[in-house]
């Protein structure tokens, strides 16, 4: 298997050789101080604000074109854009005489004030135009709201914003995947992701697989190697100055760890399939899971985050774990000494403390499908509805069988070190009527089974009643039409 020693990209219409400890670089610091690229800018350093958007094309659609999505690159690490192209606000212009249609729409509609922020809306404005026009969808009102719900503005106000990519003639719009779908360097692409990376230098290590069996292979001779997917959480914790990321294993070049599947039984989610593509998928499949995606993250984070991620992370507060957990979901653990599952309400032992060997790599979630009388809420409650950290979250579901309850499974996140199910509950559950009355007794009986915890975003007392509230709001929410 050829190797390599440095990271391959584009910048534009640059292409790139990284070499060194520079691939543990920022890209928007590496935009910045080395390529003179002024236009990104750096603020939250955390993925909040989206002055940092640029657009990254890591994989081809059916036709062969660069997939382009917005992306935070304040958190994105330059060994995430091997074999990628980038595109920077500078890049988005045309030529030095000609604007994009996106920024041509700014400035007439009058979209910028400052300014220090409006190279982050362009991007990302630009990126809802690649992805609606490769779909064939219009522009709409909400649609555009939903794109740039990544982006903060803070002088200009958003009307004139939403008013210019409204005022988008999509028939006009150029797509920016054609004007960087360079033969060359689309072939070059795939080649790259051909080739593993090895960078050793100083105290530093980086390894970039092209097959599980070198993940493997790596992981068991390395167990304190760090695997970075997205780099949405990790990223935020080394720009604060929390974590070091000295030996870094990155899986996206390994093409089965991409997949996203379903059958009559289960989906079959790989470890680096993204939050975003996993949204686009479930649309109609699991509509509650994608309401939940909704408003998990901006469309940047969700086009890195991956689900695998979000559970190896194990924060109490993943919007992600109560879903899976009330869905029986199971975690897809591999080694060298083979592969096993385990359930998730089994994976956490604690605070951080997971089921997982040192050789292990987490490969994928394995969820059951619903049963055909089976019905699914997901809560959570947060300062915001939108783009938030949850103070405590809900996922049920139930089987009810004439007026009776087959069967209820309950998970309950924020309240404790772990996502916490409570089975208890759900076994008394079965056989009692399905009324008000029972799911209030379900309600009462909380403070035998949770101690909630205390801290800057909720009391104890507030916890144990949102905990309350819950169920009353499951019953109300399914009683209307859980016996059609």
């Amino acid at each position: 298997m050829e190797k390599r020693n440095k990271i391959v990209t584009k910048i534009n219409h640059e292409r790139l050789e990284i070499e060194g400890d520079q691939a543990f670089t920022p890209l928007a610091h590496f935009l910045r101080s080395q390529k003179g690229l002024t236009g990104t800018k750096i603020v939250c350093a955390e993925g909040d604000c989206g002055a940092c958007t640029v657009l990254l094309g890591r994989e081809l659609d059916t036709e062969g074109k660069l997939i382009l999505k917005s992306v935070n690159s304040c958190i994105l690490p330059l060994y995430l854009i091997d074999g990628a192209q980038v595109i920077t606000v500078e890049g988005i212009q045309k030529n030095e005489t000609e604007l994009h249609e996106v920024q041509k729409a700014m400035i007439s509609c009058q979209g910028s004030q400052c300014g220090y922020c409006t190279p982050g809306f362009i991007c990302a404005m630009a990126g809802m135009v690649e992805k609606l026009k490769s779909e064939n969808k219009m522009i709409t009102e909400k649609r555009a709201k939903n794109f740039l719900t990544g982006n903060l503005c803070r002088c200009t106000g958003y009307k004139p914003i939403i008013d210019a990519a409204m005022s988008l003639d999509m028939n006009q719009v150029e797509m920016l995947n054609e004007r960087y779908g360079d033969p060359s360097w689309l072939l070059e692409m795939k080649a790259i992701k051909t080739q593993s990376v090895v960078m050793n230098f100083n105290d530093k290590s980086l390894f970039l697989p092209t097959t599980i069996e070198e993940a493997l292979q790596a992981k068991a001779k390395e167990g304190n190697l760090r695997l970075v997917a997205g780099s949405t959480d990790v990223g935020v914790v080394v720009n604060k100055g929390r974590l070091e990321t000295p030996k870094a294993m990155a899986l996206y070049h390994i093409d089965e760890l991409k997949k996203i599947q379903h059958d009559d039984d289960s989906f079959f989610i790989g470890a680096t399939v993204t939050l975003s593509e996993i949204e686009d998928y479930i649309e109609k499949l699991l509509p509650e899971f994608k309401k939940m995606l909704h408003i998990f993250a901006s469309p940047q984070i969700k086009n890195q985050a991956t689900l695998v991620g979000n559970v190896v992370n194990a924060s109490p507060i993943a919007d992600t774990i109560p879903f899976l957990m009330a869905m029986d979901a199971k975690v897809v653990l591999k080694s060298q000494y083979g592969q096993r599952s385990v359930e998730l309400k089994n994976f956490y032992k604690g605070y951080k403390q997971l089921d997982i060997k040192a050789e292990e790599i987490v490969i994928g979630i394995h969820i059951p499908r619903m049963k055909k009388n089976e019905q699914i809420r997901l809560y959570k409650v947060s300062m915001r509805k939108d783009l938030d950290i949850s103070a405590a979250t809900f996922a049920g579901v139930i089987e009810v069988d004439g007026d009776k309850i087959k069967q209820l499974r309950i998970a309950l996140g924020g309240i404790g070190p772990i996502v916490t199910r409570l089975p208890f509950i759900e076994s008394n559950s079965a056989g009692k009527e399905f009324k008000a009355e029972t799911f209030e007794a379900m309600a009462q009986s909380l403070p035998q089974f949770i101690n909630p915890l205390s801290d800057l975003r909720a009391s104890r007392e507030y916890r144990m009643i949102l905990s309350q509230n819950f169920f009353r709001k499951f019953f109300n929410e399914l009683s209307s039409g859980v016996h059609s």
